[in-house]
C-alpha cells in the first residue's frame, strides 16, 4: 500500500491519521504496508501512533534532525529504518543515526521536479521562488527511504506475499553492500549505525 499524508507542510496528526488508515485497511488481510514516513521528534509511545502498527509498517525514514536520539516512527520494531548518505557515501549532516538505523541510501543531492505553487514551502532556495516548474536538487532521509521502498517492491514482485516482514527486512540487509561507508563508527563513543548501503543484487530472486 502506498499512501501520501502530507501535501505541503502538514501536521503530525495528518501522519497519525494516515498510519491509522493503513492499520484499518490491513487488519485481517494478508498484506503488509510499505511506508516512507516523515519522522518527527516524538518519543516512542508518546506520538499517538497505535502500537499495532509495529506489525504493519515495513519501512520508514530515519529523520533529518542529525541526532542519535530515537524518534518515532523511526526505529519501530520490525521496520527497516533508512539513513541518508551523500554522493561520496558519507553520512549526511542532517541524517539521524545510531541504533535506530538499519541501512543507508543516497539522500542528497536528489534530482526532482516541482511546480511553482509549492516550491517556496518544499525548497527554500531563492531561485525557486516565482518559478512555474522545473528541476530541483533536494535532500532528506525520505528520499533515501524511497529507494528502499523500491527494493521492497521488487522483492514482493519476485516472491509475492509469501515472505514475512521479518524475512523481507533480512533480505534487504543481505543484499546491501557491506563496509563501503568510509570511516563509519571511527569516532570514539559514537555509533552511527551498520555499514550497509542499500543495493539490488541477483539475491533478490533467491528462495525466500
Amino acid at each position: 500500500m502506498i499512501l501520501k499524508t502530507l501535501l505541503r507542510e502538514g501536521e503530525m496528526n495528518h501522519l497519525i491519521d494516515g498510519l491509522q488508515y493503513v492499520l484499518d485497511q490491513c487488519n485481517g488481510k494478508q498484506q503488509h504496508a510499505c511506508i516512507a514516513a516523515i519522522t518527527r521528534t516524538a518519543n516512542p509511545g508518546q506520538d499517538g501512533i497505535d502500537p499495532e502498527l509495529d506489525a504493519k509498517v515495513e519501512e520508514v525514514a530515519a529523520g533529518n534532525s542529525g541526532t542519535d536520539r530515537r524518534h518515532s516512527p523511526a526505529g519501530i520494531e520490525g521496520a527497516i529504518t533508512v539513513g541518508a548518505l551523500d554522493n561520496t557515501d558519507q553520512v549526511t549532516k542532517f541524517s539521524n543515526f545510531g541504533n535506530q538505523v538499519d541501512i543507508w541510501a543516497m539522500g542528497t543531492p536528489i534530482i526532482g521536479l516541482f511546480t511553482g505553487d509549492i516550491v517556496p514551502i518544499l525548497v527554500k532556495q531563492w531561485w525557486a521562488r516565482g518559478r512555474t516548474g522545473g528541476e530541483i536538487h533536494a535532500d532528506g532521509t525520505s528520499y533515501a527511504s524511497a529507494q528502499v521502498v523500491g527494493i521492497i517492491a521488487l522483492i514482493i514482485s519476485a516472491h509475492g506475499k509469501n515472505m514475512s516482514p521479518e524475512r523481507m527486512k533480512e533480505k534487504v540487509i543481505e543484499m546491501g553492500m557491506k563496509d563501503r561507508i568510509p570511516n563509519l563508527n571511527r569516532q570514539p563513543f559514537k555509533y552511527y549505525g551498520p555499514n550497509v548501503i542499500a543495493h539490488i543484487s541477483k539475491q533478490i530472486y533467491d528462495a525466500a
